[in-house]
């Protein structure tokens, strides 16, 4: 028996397809299938039934399939023990995720990985938030990026948080707006809506959004529903709509003058997204390792107190600016912290130091996110921005 061998059969039943299965290895099908073929004859049993377009396993197939997986994943794990260097880290590494992460934050993750294990290869699918969490749930891949958390047999972590916006075509209706001014629902919730589809995350946080504490988006007048973020730009450009995005489609996107983009007034909603894996299996040293860099490079902006603590430790560069007002100035702030009060943060946000990573407090974490909010419009060159979501324990932070 051949490690080949059983990441061949391991690949077919992931994807149901000995064509996908000999994309991912980077082998052609008919090598493949003989892989499989020299396994099953070895152990003098089928494993696998070719009904039609899609592979199914036996009975005696679906008892091999965890000693497979367990097998290959020990192997990787042992070879890595032993030579323990960023050399020794390779194989394929299988990613599921949803259409933002995949197009504004996988791409820069996966190019610091490549730096540091020369050697993984990638295997990356794109499709939306309900597909990722059924994929990993089925065991075809081994982490995923996601617009929400969708099964109790994943483990869930957030690693970056974005906004959510209104695109619309260039029409003079709005030409006495700039392009990232708040708007009114009132001024656009009667036009027709392009929507995401229905496992969308996009579509399920928009759905539940509320505008001065009223769901306005749940029953809109929905043109179109379209599966994917380039086409619903060329369909909102051409004038057939309007559409709610994710911030990082306009901030990374380059529209020729052919959309708008606004800010929702009284729209306090961020999207959260989280990484994935299957809490039920071991992951390779490759997916351990991707894992660990996704854990560091993680974008902090709402920050649990004793999270916040461990993210200043480890940040010596970082800006803590207090923005209370200025008779709830904390008596025993944090030690060298700036203080702008956030009603004067528009007019003194250039008091703050480019270049360097920045988090906020107020004692609370209520105010907090009203300075956030203007220094992510105000200040881009910030390259971490992030704010303490509740009442610091100042005392512990002081003794770093």
């Amino acid at each position: 028996m051949e490690f080949r061998q059983l990441e061949a059969f391991v690949n077919a039943v992931k994807y149901k397809s000995f064509s996908r299965a000999a994309d991912v290895m980077f082998l052609t099908q008919p090598t493949l299938s003989t892989h499989v073929g020299n396994l099953e004859n070895e152990l003098g049993v089928k494993l696998l039934n070719r009904t039609g377009r899609e592979i199914v396993l036996t009975a005696r197939g679906r008892e091999f399939y965890s000693y497979a997986l367990e097998l290959l994943n020990t192997r990787e794990r042992a070879v890595y023990a032993v030579q323990g260097d960023s050399q020794s880290a390779e194989g394929i590494l299988e990613i599921q995720t949803s259409t933002i992460p995949g197009q504004h934050y996988l791409p820069a993750l996966m190019e610091e990985f490549h730096r540091m294990y020369p050697k993984v290869r990638f295997y990356v699918e794109q499709s939306d938030s309900r597909i990722v969490n059924e994929n990993l749930m089925n065991q075809r891949g081994e982490l995923g990026f996601t617009g929400y958390r969708g099964n109790s047999g994943l483990c869930y972590e957030a690693v970056f948080h974005d906004g959510m916006v209104l695109i619309t075509p260039n029409e003079p209706e709005f030409s006495d707006l700039p392009d990232g001014a708040e708007i009114s629902a009132d001024r656009f919730i009667h036009k027709p809506f392009v929507m995401r589809e229905d496992g969308s995350g996009t579509k399920a946080e928009m759905e539940k959004a509320l505008v001065d504490g009223v769901q306005v988006f749940k029953n809109v007048d929905v043109i179109a529903r379209m599966s994917n973020m380039a086409a619903i730009e060329q369909v909102v450009s051409r004038g057939l709509g309007v559409s709610i995005v994710s911030e990082s489609v306009v901030r990374n996107g380059n529209f020729g003058g052919q959309i708008r983009y606004f800010k929702i007034k009284g729209l306090k909603k961020e999207r959260t997204f989280y990484l994935v894996f299957n809490k039920n299996i071991s992951l390779s040293p490759a997916a351990e390792a991707f894992l660990r860099l996704a854990r560091e490079r993680k974008r902090l902006h709402e920050a649990e107190p004793q999270e916040a603590l461990e993210y200043m430790k480890k940040t010596p560069d970082l800006i803590v600016v207090e923005v209370n007002e200025p008779k709830w100035k904390l008596r025993n702030g944090i030690t060298g912290a700036m203080h702008i009060p956030y009603t004067e943060m528009e007019q003194r946000y250039n008091e703050i130091p480019p270049n360097r990573p920045v988090i906020l407090h107020c004692g609370a974490g209520v105010v907090a996110v009203e300075a956030y909010e203007i220094l992510q419009q105000k200040r881009p060159d910030i390259p971490e921005l992030s704010y303490i979501a509740g009442k610091p324990p100042v005392e512990e932070y002081n003794k770093w």
